[in-house]
Formats: C-alpha cells, sequence, structure tokens
C-alpha cells in the first residue's frame, strides 16, 4: 500500500491504519469488513490478548451505513468468529455519547459490563 490515504468511499483508510488491518493472523488478529458492491461501508476487527481468552474489538461503519444494520451484523460475525477460536471476553471502547453503539452492544450479550473511563465506556462482552 502507497500513499497517506486509501480511500473507496465511503470509508477512508490512513495507510498506518490499513496495514494494522491488514495484519491478520487466524484465531488472533481477525477483520471483517462489509460492502456494497466493491465499496467498504463497514470494518469489524478484533485483536487477541496475550493471555489468550480476551480480545480488544473495533468497528467502523461509514456515516451514511449508521442504522442500517452493518454493525449489527459485522458484530453478530465477529462474535462467532472470536467464540471459534475460544476467546471468551471481548472489550471495546464506546465514546460515552455514543448510546446507538452502547445499546447495540448490550443487545448481542446477556452480560455486557461497563466501566466508565475518561470520557468513554470500556465494554466487556462475556461470549462464555
Amino acid at each position: 500500500v502507497t500513499g497517506v490515504q486509501t480511500c473507496a468511499l465511503p470509508i477512508c483508510l490512513s495507510e498506518s491504519l490499513l496495514d494494522r488491518l491488514l495484519d491478520l493472523e487466524s484465531g488472533q488478529r481477525e477483520a471483517l469488513i462489509a460492502l456494497d458492491g466493491d465499496v467498504i461501508v463497514g470494518v469489524a476487527r478484533y485483536v487477541r490478548d496475550a493471555n489468550g481468552s480476551v480480545a480488544e474489538f473495533a468497528i467502523l461503519v461509514a456515516d451514511e451505513w449508521h442504522h442500517h444494520g452493518v454493525a449489527t451484523a459485522l458484530l453478530q460475525r465477529l462474535i462467532a468468529s472470536a467464540r471459534g477460536v475460544g476467546i471468551t471476553c471481548l472489550r471495546g471502547e464506546v465514546l460515552i455519547e455514543n448510546t446507538a453503539a452502547r445499546s447495540l452492544i448490550k443487545s448481542l450479550s446477556p452480560r455486557v459490563a461497563e466501566r466508565y473511563v475518561d470520557g468513554h465506556v470500556e465494554m466487556m462482552i462475556e461470549l462464555s
């Protein structure tokens, strides 16, 4: 990948972010994408911690695709993938004011813990 930014509208990714997203290893670092034709409209990823049972997750969805089920579909598949490799907990940070994302995460698992830290919420999704 060359250049400062790779852009397949509507999501533009910096070169360093794209490199991180493409640094995959089965069961350790996984990424999923949502497409509209050949355009990326969403990305979800987890990275397994050193202890092996916990992974940090992140989801990015293009603004115009919010509230169309993209994040739900990506997170459901990410949870299934994580469970399949023995991950028992996904951890992610969400802005306090992003109530839609917080509600989505809570709706997908009966066991979600929230911890407030410096302007964001750390959310722990128990998978076991």
